[in-house]
């Protein structure tokens, strides 16, 4: 049976290796030298501390300053409506007598 530190170990170079998050591989790559390894560890470190504080950031603004959206119904009755002048015209109409 394989020691348990081993197994997760194992694992989780299995997750880095076929990670898509980036710089989770390099940080486990064997063929990088460790001062690169150590360098993408803090990089992925720091850019996740980040990301977390600006999360963390924006929803404290957000429930100190909640915006809130109502709609207000404005209806009008068709009866309040000023009725719109119409007119209807053809081609050969008395044109003549429109324009008075």
């Amino acid at each position: 049976k394989m020691p348990r530190k081993s197994k997760l170990l194992e694992n989780l170079n299995d997750y880095a290796n076929r990670s898509t998050v980036h710089g989770i591989g390099y940080i486990f790559d064997g063929h990088l030298k460790f001062v690169d390894r150590a360098l993408w560890l803090a990089i992925v470190i720091g850019s996740m501390s980040f990301a977390i504080w600006m999360i963390i950031s924006s929803y404290t603004t957000w429930q100190a300053d909640q915006v809130i959206t109502t709609l207000k119904t404005t209806t009008k009755s068709v009866k309040d409506l000023d009725f719109p002048a119409v007119t209807i015209c053809a081609d050969g109409m008395h044109m003549d007598l429109v324009e008075k």
